[in-house]
């Protein structure tokens, strides 16, 4: 309830795995039951990421957790965006939805995040800016860094200690490259013990370096 310039960062993990005794994710029971029949004939699933080898009943109990946790999401967002309406802010206010990585249900026999496979960089992206007249779906290749160009845009702001592109320009380049530095930070449980790990996309080429190997994809 103000007319002063407003920031509202909210970080959602209902759809991060956790250490839960018996579900991978921190859903009310209530909300886990609607996509699956009954919790306690779950079939044993993991709470952390590395190999897995599921059978399809345990992956299909496990997307099923996931899109309820997606769903349970969806409403909260819903509930903020409805809010930012009711208060007459909607039409001056940059909105930004997104997640920083996705998840790995079995695919490539991996269970988790923190891979460059896609559907663990394939993610949510939606931005409305303010006074926004241009709606659609944008089907280029983006990267969420350049939402830092995005933001800055918006605001006015001259700034060159960031390299980007702005998410509400015509055009966006060839070659995006995507990049998991987070095994390299001193505080994380690899304690810096792993090189950062890269995917270049040029295209529908992508090549993905991982410093003990690389990997080319033809992603058509």
């Amino acid at each position: 309830d103000t007319d002063e310039p407003w920031f509202l960062y909210v970080h959602f993990t209902e759809t991060h795995m956790n250490n839960a005794d018996r579900l991978p994710y921190a859903l009310p029971e209530d909300d886990a039951l609607q996509f699956v029949d009954d919790a306690s004939s779950l079939p044993t699933l993991r709470t952390r990421g590395g190999k897995v080898n599921y059978n399809e009943n345990q992956r299909d109990s496990h997307e099923r957790l996931y899109d309820g946790a997606i769903r349970y999401l969806d409403e909260k967002i819903g509930t903020i965006l409805q809010t930012v309406h009711e208060r007459a802010k909607w039409d001056n206010t940059l909105v930004i939805v997104t997640s920083d990585h996705g998840e790995l249900i079995g695919e490539h026999g991996l269970l988790g995040h923190g891979y460059l496979y896609e559907p663990g960089l394939r993610v949510p992206l939606v931005v409305k800016a303010p006074n926004a007249d241009r709606t659609g779906r944008i089907g280029d290749r983006v990267n969420t860094s350049w939402l830092y160009a995005t933001i800055r845009d918006v605001a006015g702001l001259d700034s060159t200690d960031h390299v980007g592109t702005s998410l509400l320009g015509e055009t966006y380049p060839d070659s995006v490259l995507a990049q998991d530095y987070s095994q390299t930070w001193d505080w994380s449980r690899y304690g810096g013990k792993k090189e950062g790990r890269h995917a270049i996309y040029h295209d529908e080429m992508k090549l993905i370096d991982e410093a003990e190997e690389r990997q080319l994809y033809d992603l058509n």
